[in-house]
């Protein structure tokens, strides 16, 4: 019993979208382990701001896509020196 060449075909178009699926997958893993995480810079008073490390863009909007070069983040990190800085100032002045 010989196998048509339709069979041949389609068992073809089915290796090759297989094999490129599984590609693809492999790209976007190590693309999301090169994506940076966005820092927060949380404040004790004013409105908290988040910054792009991969071009150092500053923004008042929690986006996890950076809205000056496009950086997706694939989480975040908080720095809180400026919190710390604005809490102890606000403290001096009740003094």
């Amino acid at each position: 019993m010989a196998v048509s060449p339709v069979a041949w075909i389609l068992l073809g178009s089915a290796a090759v979208v297989l094999l490129a699926g599984r590609s693809r997958n492999g790209r976007q893993k190590s693309a999301s382990a090169e994506e940076p995480k966005r820092i927060d810079h949380l404040h004790y008073m004013e409105e908290d701001e988040y910054e792009c490390p991969a071009c150092g863009a500053r923004f008042t909007r929690d986006l996890m896509t950076c809205p000056a070069c496009g950086a997706r983040f694939s989480g975040r990190t908080e720095d809180d020196t400026a919190f710390i800085d604005e809490m102890i100032f606000w403290e001096d002045e009740d003094d």
